[in-house]
C-alpha cells in the first residue's frame, strides 16, 4: 500500500477550480457576444410607484443544461477534494484503508454533528470519522458551519455547497440562471437619480432572467411622497449567474474552492513530504 498523502486530495481541489473556470470563461464569451444576448429597459410608472425593469434573452441558451452539469463536475471534485481527505486521515492514523462510511462532515448544528442517533447509532461525527485520530478529529471540529454560520447575503459557504452537490448527485441538474445583481445597498442605489417627491426605496422584487420571452426582472418600490415623482436610471444593471433556486452566485464558489484547499493544507504537516 502506497503511503498517505494529500496529492490525490489536492488534484481533486484543482480539478474542481478547473472546471469553476472553465464554466466562467464559458458564460463570459456568451455575454460578450458583439452582438448582445440579451436586452434589459427599464422604466417608471407613477401608478405602482415602481421602476420596473423588463428583460428578453435574444439569443436561445443553448449551454444551459451543459453549463449545469459542468458546475456538477466542479461540485463531485470539491467534494471529493474532502472525502478523499478523511480516507488519507485514516490511513495515516492507522496504517489501513476506511470503511464506506468515511466522509468528510458536514453539519449545520452541534446536535447534528455531535448527538447519538435514537437507537444508540453513533453520531455523524464518530461514524464519517472512524479511525481519523483525535488530533485531526479536532480540526474537522473547528471547519464545521455551526462553528461559524453565515450571515444572511454572505459568501455561501460548507453547508449551501454540500446541498447543491447532493441536488446533483441524486437529483436533478443544477439550472444556471441570470438575473439583475448587486453586491450592496449602496451599489443599488447609485443606479437611480431620484427626485424629493419620489421620496426613497422601500422595496424590490427579483426575478430571472426567462430563457424564452420577456419578462419582468426588478421592480423597485420608491415611497412617493410627493405630487410628481420621478426616478431615472444612470445605467442598466448588472447581469449575474446564479445556480438553480438557491440564487446563490456562481463566483462564489471559487471562494468555496479555496475554502477546500485551505482546509486540506490545515494536515499537510502531518504527511510525509
Amino acid at each position: 500500500m502506497s503511503e498517505p498523502s494529500l496529492e490525490g486530495c489536492r488534484e481533486k481541489q484543482r480539478r474542481g477550480m478547473k472546471h469553476l473556470q472553465d464554466l466562467d470563461a464559458a458564460i463570459a464569451e456568451w455575454v460578450s457576444l458583439e452582438t448582445k444576448p440579451y436586452r434589459i429597459s427599464g422604466e417608471f410608472r407613477p401608478d405602482s410607484r415602481e421602476y420596473v425593469f423588463t428583460g428578453e434573452m435574444l439569443k436561445p441558451l443553448d449551454d444551459l443544461l451543459l453549463w449545469g452539469v459542468m458546475f456538477g463536475d466542479a461540485l463531485h471534485n470539491l467534494r471529493s477534494a474532502l472525502d478523499h481527505l478523511v480516507w488519507e486521515l485514516v490511513r495515516l492514523n492507522t496504517g489501513k484503508d476506511g470503511s464506506t462510511a468515511n466522509q468528510f462532515p458536514i453539519c449545520d448544528t452541534g446536535a447534528a454533528y455531535w448527538s447519538s442517533g435514537r437507537k444508540g447509532e453513533p453520531s455523524t461525527r464518530e461514524r464519517c470519522l472512524r479511525g481519523v485520530s483525535d488530533a485531526h478529529k479536532a480540526l474537522i471540529d473547528e471547519s464545521q458551519p455551526y462553528r461559524t454560520p453565515t450571515p444572511p447575503g454572505a459568501t455561501p459557504g460548507l453547508s449551501v455547497f454540500r446541498e447543491l452537490s447532493n441536488h446533483d448527485k441524486h437529483r436533478l441538474v443544477h439550472l444556471t440562471i441570470f438575473a439583475v445583481d448587486f453586491r450592496s445597498r449602496e451599489e443599488f442605489d447609485d443606479m437611480f437619480i431620484v427626485n424629493a417627491d419620489a421620496g426613497e426605496r422601500i422595496g424590490t422584487k427579483l426575478g430571472p432572467l426567462p430563457s424564452e420571452g420577456e419578462a419582468e426582472i426588478l421592480a423597485v418600490e420608491f415611497s412617493c411622497p410627493g405630487p410628481n415623482p420621478d426616478v431615472r436610471m444612470k445605467h442598466e444593471p448588472t447581469l449575474n449567474v446564479g445556480i438553480g433556486k438557491s440564487r446563490t452566485r456562481l463566483n462564489d464558489f471559487f471562494l468555496v474552492g479555496d475554502e477546500i484547499a485551505a482546509i486540506i493544507e490545515t494536515f499537510a504537516p502531518d504527511f510525509p513530504t
